[in-house]
């Protein structure tokens, strides 16, 4: 894999195949496109990041903590021992992801479209799944208490430990 440092980025295209580390600049304000490429122990703290696509993605070790990825399509994606806590993922789009580990309280998947997600060893206190259409989707030992699943339309869900 390539490397890239997320401080040397100036547009959103991270390219294919490549290995990302870094902190990405204050300022940025533009959708991340990756496939096939391997994030690491890199922070987006509050980064404006509407519409990313993450295609064929590890993303470890990673701080989103505030970020908005309203509108972000995730697929064949493995976020592990990532913070996204109070990340908005609003109207997002989630097929074949797997959350390992993930410090995800407060987070926004208000009207997110999820099939085949799974969350292990999650915290989701006070997640927010208003409206949001999952299919598929399996809890593993983690902890959603306060979780607001109002309006949820839930298609073959599984509990298991949670």
């Amino acid at each position: 894999l390539e490397a890239l440092d997320l401080s040397d980025v100036a547009h959103g295209d991270l390219g294919e195949g490549v290995l990302v580390t870094g902190q990405l600049r204050p300022a940025f304000d533009d959708a991340l496109l990756a496939s096939a490429a391997r994030i690491e122990s890199a922070s987006f703290v509050g980064a404006s990041l509407v519409g990313s696509r993450f295609v064929d993605t590890v993303i470890q070790g990673c701080d989103f903590s505030g970020a908005d990825l309203e509108s972000a399509v995730m697929t064949r994606v493995e976020m592990r021992g990532c913070r996204l806590t109070g990340v908005r993922l609003a109207q997002g789009r989630l097929m074949d992801v797997r959350f390992v580990d993930c410090q995800m309280e407060t987070i926004n998947l208000r009207y997110v479209q999820g099939e085949f997600v799974r969350f292990e060893q999650c915290r989701l206190v006070g997640a927010e799944f208003i409206g949001a259409t999952l299919k598929g989707v399996a809890w593993w030992d983690s902890n959603f208490a306060d979780a607001d699943m109002s309006q949820v339309s839930l298609a073959r869900g599984q509990l298991h430990g949670s």
